[in-house]
C-alpha cells in the first residue's frame, strides 16, 4: 500500500482540486490530509493523455466517507 508508484508515461496531470484551495492548481504540490476519526480533505485530481487532452480521468476523494470515485469525464468540485 505505501510502495511508489508510477504512472504511465502516456498520463499526465491536468490540475488538482481540494477543500481548503481556492481554485484549482496545475503545477507545484497539492496535499491531501487524512485525519484520525476517518475524516480527508476532499480532493479531486484530473489526468489526461499526453496526446489528447481531452481524454480525461477523475478521480475523487470524498472528504467525509473518503469513498473514491473515478469518472472517464471533468468532474468539478461540489462548492
Amino acid at each position: 500500500m505505501l510502495k511508489k508508484r508510477v504512472l504511465p508515461s502516456e498520463v499526465r496531470f491536468k490540475d488538482v482540486t481540494a477543500d481548503y484551495l481556492e481554485g484549482k492548481r496545475e503545477s507545484g504540490q497539492v496535499h491531501t490530509y487524512f485525519f484520525p476519526d476517518g475524516y480527508a480533505t476532499g480532493t479531486i485530481i484530473h489526468l489526461h493523455n499526453k496526446d489528447d487532452e481531452e481524454d480525461i480521468f477523475s478521480i475523487e476523494l470524498q472528504s467525509l466517507s473518503g469513498k473514491v470515485r473515478i469518472s472517464r469525464e471533468y468532474v468539478e468540485p461540489a462548492n
